[in-house]
């Protein structure tokens, strides 16, 4: 006999012929059959029970955002994945290097770029019942100023560019800029303007003299020289995070250049008017 479909109540019951109310909550289905094969071996004759769970609806995970498939599941007895998860949702639409992950549970909140938790098993977390995964599209972006190569006769000049890239280098961020502009870059002067954790910089020498509290975000200013050859391999090998303000100063010959052209066009500018009086007269 099979009888209806029970839905666990929510005392954690179901409901079986012979047998009544029958505690299901924290068992397993066989461990069920065990209890409800014992109930019935008082009204048949060596009963035999087996039990299979036809649907899971309490505490569904959600999956949101920029999705193939928005959807909703229950997990699964042996356990689903961040991966999995966003797996089942069809992927995401945008790439992974532009893809963020937020996972909110119990009230805290958690977030990562989906590339990072493809590239590192350890953040590939493990759902619990009732979380929600919410995936959204965010670029990242750096700031390219001072003397680059980027020319307006290519399209309008756009200082501030994406990474398109899970990883970017100073030499990548330069090389999408456009370069170093041969007649104005002072290329001993390539400066990195970055927000950069307490955590992240050395502050024993700081601490030695009793300097004051610091904020949790410092101002740090990095210095290349691509003057050196050393520079190339370092502006190689050093990461551009996003929000980060790349500038190239000016050589100093530039600033002559620019006083000869003002000059020269000053100079222009009154001899026409020069001739411009003579022939008035």
């Amino acid at each position: 006999v099979t009888p209806p479909n029970q839905q666990v109540d929510h005392n954690g019951n179901i409901t079986v012929p012979y047998a009544g109310q029958v505690k299901a909550v924290g068992l397993l289905p066989a461990e069920l059959g065990t209890r409800i094969q014992t109930l019935l071996s008082a009204r048949a004759l060596e009963p035999q029970v087996v039990v299979t769970i036809v649907d899971r609806r309490a505490d569904p995970v959600s999956v949101l955002g920029d999705v193939g498939k928005a959807t909703s599941f229950a997990l699964d007895p042996a356990g689903v994945s961040l991966l999995g998860a966003v797996a089942i949702a069809e992927g995401p639409k945008f790439p992974a290097y532009e893809s963020v992950v937020t996972m909110q549970r119990d009230g805290q909140i958690w977030r990562g770029r989906l590339s990072d938790i493809m590239g590192n098993p350890g953040l590939n977390r493990w759902l619990s019942p009732g979380d929600t995964i919410y995936v959204s599209h965010e670029q990242r972006y750096f700031v390219a100023m001072g003397a680059i190569g980027q020319s307006g006769s290519l399209g309008p000049v756009d200082r501030r560019l994406a990474f398109q890239d899970s990883d970017l280098t100073l030499m990548d961020a330069l090389g999408r800029a456009g370069g170093l502009n041969d007649s104005l870059a002072n290329s001993r002067a390539i400066f990195v303007y970055r927000l950069e954790p307490r955590t992240a910089i050395n502050l024993a020498a700081a601490e030695s003299v009793g300097a004051p509290e610091l904020p949790a975000d410092l101002p740090t200013v990095y210095l290349i020289d691509l003057n050196n050859p050393a520079g190339f391999f370092y502006a190689s090998k050093f990461p551009v995070h996003g929000e980060d303000v790349v500038y190239v100063a000016n050589a100093p010959a530039s600033d002559l250049q620019k006083f000869l052209t003002l000059m020269i066009g000053a100079s222009a500018s009154s001899s026409a008017i020069r001739e411009t009086i003579k022939g008035l007269y």
